[in-house]
């Protein structure tokens, strides 16, 4: 089996994940929400999520789907925001196995096969493009580039925060005890991240709230967290990210080194100083996993590459038969069923002064329809709110009774309430 085998594998598993579900992850809304803003207000260094400046996190996963939104001419489809995202998981998954050396192979099939991976990949979220970040500094670290080093670094570091600074730098501090790199190598390692970040903080102290909503994430990741879960929340987690080729930890190892190879040493060090720090770290959530994918990949892979691989047939076969289901399974989903809807309505609402939207999460309104929304916790009180004119959009379990008012676009079933209406409807809007 070859590289290329191997990216065409993760494409054919990545590609339906993309694609087909809408998006609803928090994350994802605000990343592809604040992008499309940047497109439509054409200002690139000031994000905004709902009519809020964005300052929470650094700016390279706005960028990224504004990139990829711009390149497509599309800014209310998901795949449009997520394609560049896909092309950085492929870039790291090819960093990943040129990292690992002799079992880059088994180490790539773990991690395209795992969980994690298939979950996150396609998505446009912060967490895999600051892993591809810190790839780009170990895939440096072994050339010997400063330049690719200190990109990486700022990379990993502009695309989430202060752990794609810290887990590369406490490496390099264990990693000296093995390998000495040049000075050369050093200050342009260092430099580079202290010109690109510095340049940001320098930018959000000039901001106005941009240093207080910054310090308000650092608060609530290190200090005070929504988050909290127990000290050993990683110990299980990171395995069912594994799930299903990380089992293959279970399998003997054939052959025992006598001595630590320096693959063996990196490995092991990267894996324990990112698995200490999310250990120490407040705020703990299964996505931070995605960090430790990678070594525990390249570990697991260290373990198996003496024995024989399946035939690249089996696993494009494997990766076939995967997406087949996964698209069936997200086709005719519940959420894709309200962001069709949401689509159907939307041309109605581009020209009302007001969108008042009931039930599931406002970003999901506000992504789909196209434009800001106001959020309401019933349709009672939305008509209260509303002016003649505005429009009402509810998505909602069949819980709560709705009054008998005549909706102008109307797809309920025996689950879900998905109902549109324009506060004193005109007669001529189709039905």
């Amino acid at each position: 089996m070859r590289t290329w085998h191997l990216l065409l594998i993760a494409l054919i598993l990545w590609i339906p994940s993309a694609w087909v579900p809408p998006p609803t992850r928090q994350q994802e809304l605000r990343v592809l929400i604040s992008a499309r803003n940047m497109l439509e207000s054409g200002n690139f260094h000031r994000p905004e999520f709902q009519n809020q400046p964005r300052f929470r996190k650094p700016p390279m996963a706005y960028w990224i789907a504004a990139a990829g939104m711009g390149i497509s001419g599309q800014t209310q489809q998901a795949w449009a925001g997520r394609f560049l995202f896909l092309l950085c998981s492929m870039a790291a998954l090819w960093l990943l196995i040129q990292i690992s050396g002799p079992a880059g192979i088994h180490t790539g099939l773990i991690a395209v096969f795992s969980f994690g991976l298939w979950r996150y990949a396609p998505l446009a979220e912060t967490d895999l493009i600051q892993v591809m970040g810190i790839l780009l500094f170990m895939y440096a670290w072994k050339q010997q580039s400063g330049l690719l080093a200190g990109l990486g670094i700022s990379f990993a570091c502009l695309s989430k925060g202060p752990a794609g600074l810290i887990i590369p730098l406490i490496c390099m501090l264990f990693l000296f005890r093995v390998y000495r790199p040049r000075p050369k190598f050093l200050w342009t390692t260092l430099g580079i991240p202290l010109l690109l970040i510095g340049g940001w903080i320098l930018f959000l102290i000039n901001q106005e709230s941009g240093l207080t909503q910054m310090q308000s994430d650092l608060t609530a990741t290190f200090v005070d967290s929504a988050h909290r879960n127990p000290w050993y929340y990683y110990f299980y987690t990171l395995p069912l990210l594994m799930l299903p080729l990380g089992l293959l930890v279970c399998l003997p190892q054939r052959k025992k080194a006598q001595n630590a190879s320096l693959e063996t040493r990196t490995a092991w060090v990267w894996f324990a100083v990112t698995f200490i720090l999310l250990t120490l770290t407040v705020s703990k959530q299964r996505h931070y996993a995605l960090l430790l994918l990678p070594s525990a990949a390249w570990l697991i892979g260290m373990r198996l590459h003496s024995r024989s691989l399946p035939k690249t047939i089996w696993p494009l076969s494997a990766a076939i038969l995967i997406s087949i289901a996964s698209v069936a399974s997200q086709w005719q989903s519940e959420d894709r069923q309200n962001a069709l809807f949401l689509q159907k309505v939307s041309p109605y609402v581009q020209s009302v002064d007001t969108v008042h939207v009931v039930g599931i999460n406002s970003a999901i309104f506000d992504f789909q329809l196209g434009r800001h929304v106001e959020n309401t916790d019933s349709l009672e009180n939305a008509l209260a709110r509303a002016n003649p004119g505005d429009a009402i959009v509810v998505i909602q379990k069949n819980t709560t009774p709705l009054p008998a008012l005549l909706p102008v676009r109307q797809a309920d079933n025996e689950v879900w309430t998905r109902r549109f209406y324009i506060k004193e409807t005109s007669p001529d809007l189709d039905r």
